[in-house]
């Protein structure tokens, strides 16, 4: 087992990377970039939370596919 430490810092680094090559590419995806809400709601920066969300979007739609008995959803 690796150190925590090491290990957040490491993904927090390819996090940065991964979001300054989307926002290279989207450039909507740029603007967003560790944009913050500072309310009692909100955990994630913008641009984290709309990756959660297409995660777990992602998850919802292999879920349904595994249980569809056919190909079209």
């Amino acid at each position: 087992m690796g150190n925590p430490d090491v290990e957040r810092r490491g993904s927090r680094a390819a996090a940065h990377e991964r979001d300054r090559v989307l926002g290279h590419f989207i450039r909507a995806f740029g603007k967003i970039v560790s944009m913050m809400q500072f309310n009692m709601y909100h955990h994630y920066t913008v641009d984290e939370h709309l990756l959660r969300c297409v995660g777990y979007l992602q998850e919802i739609e292999r879920a349904a596919t595994r249980n569809s008995p056919s190909p079209v959803i």
